[in-house]
């Protein structure tokens, strides 16, 4: 079950169905937000930990109440993040038209939950080669990840989930909100992820525009296979194992594919590497069998991995990050809500 759902979760999607066809689509050009709140209309509990019918010192469940559902274990400072304030962050800039909700919903039976909004603009890397830029919002009622709002980038081509862009400078288009007593999440924090993610847009289309440029011949894509598939085998001298020499061969014909060599005039670049590298992280079937692909990509490894292919590509092109625009947001890199409601 790599996508991750469960009979109890439902996802919305506007236009393009999901591609596991597990989803509630909806036709028209947008979701309002009543109607993006209505799949996710259900609350969240703690209740003491109990074993053996007795309570587990500073150990509590957290509880989906529709389901009865045990999500996660959690300690006593834990503070339940309800489902409605992914809306209450998102609802004024998409109330305004800043953004629109295109999907979200809950895996794993509601360990998980997110809506996802995508800005205005659009960005043409090559000929016909589109990015798109979103706000992603999730919690985590299993306790795994404080409630996160980040800034994304979807290559419209081939629906791949192309980067988290606060890898690439000095200002985090981050919001993460601590899941303790006294969270506060106000509007003003809405505005703030906008104004990051419009910034961070223009950053990463500029990056983009840069591997575009780039060629890289067959020694070059070598060398950015075996940093980004690993062999320890390697390392002593040996053959890589098959896994490892799969995947670089997936990677290799990657970069040779139409899709991702999509203008005559720059085909073979470092843009068509990344992409046959995010192709593999979103696409491809887990090693481990029971992984959900869209919780490892987005949230897990699949996402330090990706931020780890940027970093290296980032200097193969020689990036420098842009500098940021004279605000008085513009030297802190993360901000954490952590004051009374």
């Amino acid at each position: 079950m790599s996508h991750g759902l469960t009979e109890t979760d439902q996802v919305f999607t506007v236009g393009q169905n999901a591609w596991h066809n597990l989803d509630v689509n909806v036709k028209g050009p947008r979701l309002t937000a009543d109607e993006a709140r209505a799949f996710l209309n259900w609350t969240v509990k703690k209740v003491p930990a109990m074993y053996d019918g007795k309570p587990v010192d500073g150990a509590f469940y957290t509880v989906r109440e529709d389901t009865d559902t045990v999500l996660g274990v959690v300690g006593s400072m834990y503070a339940v993040i309800q489902n409605k304030w992914l809306y209450r962050l998102l609802d004024p800039v998409v109330d305004q038209d800043a953004c629109i909700y295109e999907t979200g919903g809950s895996i794993l039976g509601g360990r998980k939950v997110w809506a996802l909004a995508k800005l205005p603009g659009e960005h043409y890397i090559v000929n016909d080669d589109r990015v798109n830029d979103y706000i992603l919002v999730t919690i985590a009622h299993d306790g795994s990840l404080p409630f996160t709002a980040m800034h994304t980038s979807v290559r419209v081509v081939c629906q791949n989930t192309l980067s988290a862009a606060y890898s690439l400078g000095s200002a985090y288009p981050i919001v993460r909100i601590k899941h303790t007593p006294g969270y506060n999440a106000n509007i003003q924090i809405a505005h703030r992820i906008l104004g990051l993610s419009t910034k961070a847009s223009s950053k990463m289309a500029t990056f983009f525009a840069e591997l575009a440029v780039r060629a890289m011949d067959s020694k070059e894509l070598a060398t950015f296979a075996k940093f980004v598939f690993p062999s320890v085998r390697e390392n002593e001298g040996k053959e890589a194992d098959t896994r490892i020499q799969e995947l670089r061969n997936k990677l290799y014909l990657g970069f040779e594919a139409d899709i991702n060599n999509m203008d005559p005039a720059h085909r073979h670049t470092a843009w068509s590497a990344y992409n046959a590298y995010t192709d593999i992280l979103d696409h491809d079937a887990p090693a481990r069998k029971g992984t959900d692909r869209r919780n490892w990509s987005l949230y897990g490894p699949g996402q330090d991995k990706r931020i780890s292919a940027m970093n290296w590509l980032r200097s193969f092109v020689g990036f420098k990050t842009l500098p940021e625009p004279e605000t008085e947001l513009s030297d802190e890199r993360v901000w954490e809500a952590d004051s009374s409601e």
